[in-house]
């Protein structure tokens, strides 16, 4: 069990960070999730608050399968390494 989740953690990371920008406002292959606030603003969503969502809608499914649990938390600790991983309002360029 302890085995998959450390497997499942490292291979979430290692993915998440070949597939993430490589420093604070890079964006990866796939951009930013922006959703449009007001004229001024927009709101980014990390990828760690998506997959912590992810994680609490289906933890009856994770629980069984720790070495997915193991890929999610290391795509969630992933994104903590950005200087802006708490802000959630960015103005437009």
């Amino acid at each position: 069990m302890i085995i998959n989740i450390i497997l499942g953690l490292i291979l979430g990371y290692v993915i998440s960070y070949f597939l993430s920008g490589k420093k604070t406002g890079d964006k990866g292959p796939f951009g930013f999730i922006k959703i449009p606030v007001s004229k001024k603003t927009f709101l980014h969503i990390h990828h760690w608050l998506v997959f912590i969502i992810i994680l609490l809608i289906f933890k009856n499914f994770f629980i069984e399968h720790h070495f997915i649990l193991g890929l999610i938390f290391g795509i969630i600790i992933e994104d903590f390494r950005y200087k802006d991983f708490y802000i959630f309002l960015y103005e437009r360029k």
